[in-house]
């Protein structure tokens, strides 16, 4: 199975963990540079698990379950709802969620 994740990284370091993901052998065709990090296409979970303990300028890989356009609130709140999310964790985990926005404020 393969996976999109984003690499997160501070405003201004975002081309150095670009690349960095290129010296690690991440063809150019799977990044794209963007507001605070780089995501990356097409990966196996053994990379994944490199990015996590090689990159010196990520900060958090971040597994994309899935990509929501949202409008409103009740847009998310509809959204989430409707993801399996057994697919990925048991009645008895919990899981946290990371907010991306590309707007200036999550209000927007």
């Amino acid at each position: 199975m393969m996976y999109s994740v984003f690499v997160s990284t501070y405003q201004g370091v975002e081309e150095s963990l670009l690349e960095e993901l290129q010296e690690i052998g991440i063809s150019e065709s799977r990044l794209k540079l963007s507001r605070r990090g780089v995501a990356v296409s097409d990966c196996s979970i053994e990379e994944i698990y490199r990015f996590n303990y090689i990159l010196r300028t990520g900060l958090r890989v971040l597994l994309n379950l899935e990509h929501l356009e949202i409008e409103q609130a009740s847009d998310l709140y509809d959204s989430v709802k409707s993801i399996d999310w057994t697919e990925w964790f048991g009645n008895d985990q919990t899981f946290k969620i990371c907010l991306l926005y590309t707007s200036p404020s999550p209000r927007d």
